[in-house]
């Protein structure tokens, strides 16, 4: 996993989420999209879908999530982003 501090303690939480949310869910990282143009950073697959999440941390800028967003709805309805609150406005 290749991120900040601060995306890793974002990460860690929002993985148990989607642990509990869905417990017989293969949580995949780093998940490259669009002929790898596109990264997302978590992915709850299951056999009846998939939930697709990307993570914006206090260190991040959101330049790319626009495109990010757009990828993942390409693939399912169930998009996530977590954000820190300095990106909430």
């Amino acid at each position: 996993m290749a991120g900040s501090q601060a995306e890793e303690r974002i990460r860690a939480k929002v993985e148990v989420a989607l642990r509990r949310e869905f417990p017989a869910a293969r949580i995949v990282h780093e998940l490259n999209m669009s002929q790898g143009g596109v990264r997302l950073d978590l992915a709850a697959v299951r056999p009846d879908g998939i939930t697709l999440v990307e993570i914006k941390s206090e260190r991040d800028v959101l330049k790319r999530l626009r495109d990010q967003v757009q990828a993942a709805l390409g693939v399912t309805g169930d998009v996530r982003v977590y954000a820190a609150e300095k990106h909430r406005a």
